[in-house]
C-alpha cells in the first residue's frame, strides 16, 4: 500500500505553463501515475495527444474548459473527464481562477512511454509543450 497526501510529492514545472505535484510516480507502479495539476487563471494549454496512455481528470477546484477533439466542455469542481488514447485534448483555465485537478495516467504498456519517472517524462516533453503553447509546433504531437 502507498498512502500519501496530494500535496506532499515533488513539484514539476511544465515549461512555465502548469505545475504537477507528483502524488504517485510511475516508478512505483506497474502502469499508473497520479499527479495534482494546477493551471493558472487565464491559461490556455496546448492541444496535444498521447498514444501510449489514457488520462482521467478529476476537477477539485476552480473552473475552466477541457476540449476533446472538436468538443469543448465547461468543467468545475467534482467533474470527471476521461481522455481516451490518441484523442487530442486541451486544458483551459477560467480567466478568473486557477484550475486544479487530479490527473490519473493509465499506461497501455509496461514501458510507460519510455520514461522511468514522471519527472523524466516532463523533462523530455516540456520543450514540445512550450512550442505548442507558443504556436510554433506544426501539429498536436503525441507526447
Amino acid at each position: 500500500m502507498i498512502h500519501r497526501k496530494h500535496n506532499e510529492g515533488p513539484l514539476l514545472d511544465v515549461a512555465g505553463l502548469n505545475t504537477i505535484r507528483v502524488v504517485l510516480d510511475r516508478s512505483e507502479t506497474a502502469r499508473t501515475e497520479i499527479g495534482y495539476e494546477v493551471w493558472r487563471a487565464g491559461l490556455t494549454g496546448p492541444a496535444h495527444k498521447h498514444d501510449k496512455k489514457e488520462q482521467t481528470f478529476l476537477i477539485t477546484e476552480g473552473s475552466g474548459w477541457v476540449r476533446l477533439a472538436d468538443e469543448k466542455r465547461p468543467v468545475t469542481k467534482g467533474d470527471l473527464i476521461f481522455i481516451p488514447v490518441g484523442v487530442e485534448h486541451q486544458t483551459i483555465a477560467s480567466p478568473t481562477e486557477d484550475l486544479h485537478y487530479l490527473l490519473i495516467n493509465a499506461f497501455l504498456s509496461d514501458d510507460k512511454e519510455g520514461h522511468a519517472t514522471f519527472a523524466e517524462h516532463i523533462a523530455a516533453v516540456k520543450a514540445v509543450r512550450r512550442a505548442q503553447a507558443d504556436g510554433k509546433a506544426t501539429s498536436a504531437a503525441a507526447v
